[in-house]
């Protein structure tokens, strides 16, 4: 089976509701409590969007780079047809979107928060230094001096960054989210979708646990039918109770972005299905179903954004 390539984080906390439609008038009070809860979620927001593009565009890019990279110098070695594979051209990220001011309401975590999130833009940015390096290694061959050596301290090199890259999301966004949250309450109190964003929010939490356990079984060569069907059960549930819960009226612009989420995360249970399926079968995970299954995630959660924007 061709090599699964893996998302090195899939993160449970996603673009969050910003915007309450309440008519009801609001005092000085409630209104500065209310752009405080805006600062912040405007910050995961930005923070999210930051972190998953350094993962797609940066951390992912170079892992497949270099999966071909040790394979092209695999076949050089063994006398065998080799493609060199060409350097990955990156997604461009603006200062505007690296340059985030951390909000104040943070409190005594803003120390820690600076602080992660600096280690996740110093690794993204010395994976690419790392990046960098091997294309030279490649072009100038010299791995035919040093039997690839090199090729393999740059492999440790990214693996280690890459490590710290997903160990200091996890940290930031559990820091922040907690936090976040409170205010996504506030912002909540009278909006005519709270119960239909709330619902959602569990259905994508359980989904995250799903997928989660997917990419935790396949890097540890495991199989856990009876775990991953329970999960799917839950997740089949709670999207029996979504699909039933009316919009209000005063939300009605809405409508179609909610019936739209559920209509893609029963496309996703779909693929779940099939994925099953196919890895009781073979006591393995298929390469090709795992690819759908992270193609349906994604759809669900622009979905989801687009439902709560």
């Amino acid at each position: 089976m061709k090599k699964i390539i893996l998302v090195l984080a899939i993160m449970s906390t996603l673009l969050l509701a910003c915007n309450s439609n309440s008519s009801k008038k609001k005092n000085t009070k409630n209104e500065n409590g209310q752009e405080a809860a805006s600062e912040l979620i405007n910050f995961h927001n930005n923070t999210l969007s930051l972190y998953k593009n350094y993962n797609e565009h940066y951390i992912t890019e170079v892992r497949e780079y270099l999966d071909k990279a040790e394979e092209f110098v695999l076949k050089v070695k063994n006398n065998e047809i080799a493609i060199k594979p060409s350097h990955p051209t990156f997604f461009s990220i603006s200062s505007n979107q690296t340059s985030l001011k951390i909000p104040s309401t943070f409190g005594d975590k803003v120390n820690e928060v600076e602080k992660q999130l600096n280690i996740i833009k110093k690794s993204a940015e010395n994976t690419l230094t790392f990046c960098d390096d091997l294309t030279t290694y490649i072009d100038a061959e010299d791995y035919k001096d040093d039997n690839g050596r090199k090729l393999q301290i740059l492999k440790n090199k990214i693996s280690e960054e890459t490590k710290l890259f997903k160990l200091s999301g996890e940290n930031l966004f559990s820091i922040i989210t907690p936090i976040v949250t409170k205010a996504e309450e506030k912002l909540l109190e009278e909006h005519p979708l709270k119960e239909n964003i709330l619902s959602s929010k569990k259905l994508l939490t359980l989904i995250d646990d799903f997928t989660t356990e997917v990419v935790t079984e396949v890097e540890n060569n495991i199989y856990d039918e009876t775990k991953l069907q329970t999960q799917y059960n839950a997740i089949e549930s709670q999207l029996n109770i979504n699909k039933n819960i009316p919009v209000n009226k005063k939300a009605n612009d809405k409508r179609s972005n909610f019936n739209n989420f559920n209509k893609r995360a029963t496309s996703f249970l779909g693929a779940a299905r099939k994925l099953l399926r196919t890895a009781n079968k073979n006591r393995a995970f298929n390469n090709r179903d795992y690819l759908d299954l992270k193609s349906e995630y994604r759809q669900l959660i622009t979905a989801y954004n687009n439902f709560v924007r």
